[in-house]
């Protein structure tokens, strides 16, 4: 078992155009420098193995290997904006938003989250990256993944 717990890093909240997550060119800090933190994380990990001796030169090892055991929802960044990992700061803003509305209608809130929060992580891990991917930390910590398997050696 392996327990690891950290308290966070620190960041500075800020305002800026589009670009506030990438290039920090584009950022006007609200508070003094890192003043701020993440939220503070737990995660487990657990790692069970058995070797059996089949013949006197040959052994098969079987292993289970669980990452993040109990699953938790670590939050890792957050937007710079909010200091949130749910809310990038656009819809919420109610100067921002009033505007984003009055230009592109009542659906907007509804597409603007869908594909700006909730498909951005999904769309980063399949992708590995990309340009999305260099704009917008990952947020959250790896989910529970579960490794079954078995090695042979002789």
């Amino acid at each position: 078992m392996l327990a690891v717990f950290t308290t966070g890093h620190p960041y500075t909240k800020g305002t800026g155009g589009a670009d506030l997550e990438g290039d920090a060119r584009n950022r006007t800090p609200v508070e003094p420098l890192n003043s701020s933190s993440t939220p503070s994380t737990f995660q487990v990990d657990m790692s069970i193995d058995k070797t059996i001796t089949i013949y006197d030169r040959l052994a098969a090892n079987i292993y289970i290997r669980v990452t993040n055991l109990f699953d938790a929802a670590n939050v890792e960044n957050v937007f710079l904006r909010t200091g949130s990992a749910t809310d990038d700061g656009f819809i919420s803003d109610p100067a921002l938003r009033a505007q984003l509305l009055e230009t592109y209608g009542a659906q907007y809130e509804d597409v603007y989250r869908a594909i700006n929060i909730d498909y951005a992580e999904q769309w980063r891990n399949a992708a590995g990256g990309g340009i999305l991917g260099d704009l917008n930390p990952y947020f959250y910590g790896p989910p529970r993944s579960i490794i079954l398997g078995f090695k042979l050696s002789y």
